[in-house]
């Protein structure tokens, strides 16, 4: 049997001291001890193959089952002296400190941006409102303060100044206008009240 690495090493396993193997005659199949060594290095798992050959021509063996591929799993712990962990912790920490600084900037771009949003809000507001002057209005005033004065109304017919509309009428051609009826006299055509 040989044994012969693919992506292992010969760290990572113990070679075999001797490559002969002896069967029994009548046995079909064996197991053949290969131990794999700890190296405590963080790595990805490995492959070594094994394959079974013989110079007897008395001997057949199966091409397909006198070949099998070995993987070792990695499953090492760190050694916390060698200089992978070292490196490890340090590249690490160097990637929390990136993801901190990162997500500062993001938290201060993102308030930068609300505070010009609403100061540019604002400012539209002020530039959109015109000055529409003092608005007196006394149910805001107080009771010690001067009352407005109401405006002065006619008190007789000789105050009343009529409209140069209606001056063209005479009192003759006004009706009077009741709650359910109201007439309108054009060219002396009068309709009348319609009861519904």
């Amino acid at each position: 049997a040989t044994v012969s690495p693919e992506s292992a090493s010969d760290a990572d396993f113990n070679v075999l001291s001797s490559t002969e193997l002896s069967f029994r005659p009548g046995v079909t199949k064996d197991t053949i001890a290969i131990a794999t060594k700890d190296d405590l290095i963080t790595e990805v798992d490995e492959v070594f193959v094994v394959t079974l050959s013989t110079t007897d021509p008395r001997v057949q063996i199966d091409k397909a089952k006198g070949v099998t591929t070995v993987t070792i799993n990695d499953n090492d712990g760190l050694d916390p002296s060698s200089s992978h962990s070292t490196s490890l912790s340090s590249s690490i920490t160097w990637i929390l400190i990136g993801a901190v600084a990162g997500s500062v900037v993001v938290i201060v771009t993102s308030i930068f941006i609300a505070v010009c949003c609403f100061r540019q809000r604002n400012r539209k507001t002020t530039e959109n409102t015109r000055d529409i002057g003092k608005i007196e209005n006394p149910a805001y005033e107080s009771c010690g303060e001067a009352s407005v004065q109401p405006p002065q109304l006619c008190d007789s017919e000789n105050h009343y100044e009529e409209p140069a509309l209606y001056s063209q009428l005479n009192n003759s051609g006004r009706v009077t206008i009741d709650a359910h009826y109201q007439s309108l006299h054009l060219d002396e055509v009068v309709y009348e009240k319609v009861d519904f």
